[in-house]
């Protein structure tokens, strides 16, 4: 997926579970089917389970007109599978049960859980949730399958449960009068350092892109600036024969916690310029 990977700093993991949340409408669905597509073209095998009351064949009508939609890789690549009567009529245990025959079956590398909040509603106690994540680890690692578990935000961000995964994923979207922009916030990643801070991205017809490090709320502030910028890396002086590399455009943004130390460190690089 564009950008993605070097937010992750190279990807997901093999054989970790993740969670993605989300508000209704944030991305998560059409995240995990461009995954499943993307990772079956690829030769990968993918089963995507629903405990949503949406028909499948709802869903593949909303995914057709996308770019990454193929309908070749149905049912071999990617598998669809209702988990929401199991769960109705036997809770975590038989839905667990069900994740890992259907895995065994298709030898699926990729799991994808939509509408975890079912199954967290489903349980008895906060202590029955755990225990059915903790056994999807132990499946998920024993199996040799990555397992994405999508979540729609209710209450907390982030639910104490949701600490045991391997890592947390949140897409969010942001109004701001007229404007609006989408985020993705890496809150915990397992197994490879993650570029940190808050990545904008957009959704085409050709699925989700995103782009590490910016956000269109840093952007809207940069534009009112219209000063000219620098590159900051390493933090070196500037010489009079770098400055012709400067092009137009905006001054960093700058995240210290203080006004004064935020103060500080652009007056000094401003001076260093």
């Amino acid at each position: 997926m564009p950008g993605l990977d070097a937010v992750l700093g190279g990807g997901l993991v093999s054989s970790g579970v993740y969670i993605f949340v989300g508000e209704p409408g944030a991305g998560k669905t059409l995240f995990a089917n461009q995954l499943c597509y993307h990772q079956g073209r690829a030769g990968a095998r993918c089963l995507y389970v629903t405990l949503l009351a949406e028909s499948h064949a709802r869903m593949l009508a909303n995914m057709r007109d996308m770019a990454f939609f193929d309908s070749a890789l149905l049912p071999e690549g990617v598998y669809y599978v209702s988990g929401f009567r199991t769960l109705e009529e036997h809770g975590l245990p038989g839905l667990l049960e069900l994740l890992r025959r259907e895995v065994r079956n298709h030898n699926a590398s990729i799991l994808v859980l939509d509408g975890l909040v079912q199954a967290q509603e489903a349980a008895g106690s906060s202590r029955d949730f755990k225990k059915f994540i903790h056994e999807l680890q132990v499946a998920a690692g024993l199996t040799r399958f990555t397992a994405l578990l999508l979540t729609s935000a209710n209450g907390p961000a982030v639910h104490p449960e949701y600490t045991m995964v391997d890592g947390i994923l949140e897409l969010r979207e942001r109004t701001q009068g007229v404007r609006s922009w989408r985020e993705l916030q890496v809150r915990k990643f397992r197994g490879s350092p993650t570029l940190h801070g808050v990545h904008a991205f957009r959704i085409t017809s050709d699925g989700l892109e995103v782009f590490p490090g910016w956000s269109r709320g840093c952007s809207a502030r940069r534009r009112r600036t219209r000063a000219p910028i620098a590159s900051t890396s390493a933090f070196r002086p500037w010489t009079r024969s770098s400055r012709r590399g400067w092009r137009r455009g905006p001054p960093p943004c700058c995240s210290a916690r203080l006004a004064r130390a935020r103060r500080c460190w652009a007056a000094a690089f401003w001076r260093r310029a």
